[in-house]
């Protein structure tokens, strides 16, 4: 008997995952790179949520999260000149710094 149930959850499993717009391990890497980009822009102060539902012919996406800041646009500027400046030192190759 519960070797029957265990079948019947594995196949549950499966099934599911069959129906699943995205894998577990797609949604977890594309989560990561979500709220890294996130960070960028805003200074996130909850879970970032991901989600992809099939819908018509194409998915729905949704990306909630709530922060208590919008990043500068000036400030942004100046830490990818930092990034830059810091590639450049570290990775011994010539920046692209104007």
């Amino acid at each position: 008997m519960k070797k029957s149930m265990e079948a019947l959850n594995r196949a549950k499993k499966m099934l599911q995952a069959d129906k699943a717009p995205i894998s577990e391990e797609c949604k977890a890497l594309a989560l990561a790179d979500i709220t890294r980009t996130l960070k960028e822009y805003f200074s996130i102060t909850s879970e970032v949520q991901f989600d992809a539902v099939k819908q018509g012919g194409g998915y729905a996406i949704r990306i909630a999260f709530e922060a208590d800041r919008i990043k500068n646009f000036v400030l942004l500027k100046i830490v990818d000149k930092w990034r830059a400046i810091r590639y450049n030192v570290l990775g011994n190759r010539e920046s692209v710094i104007e």
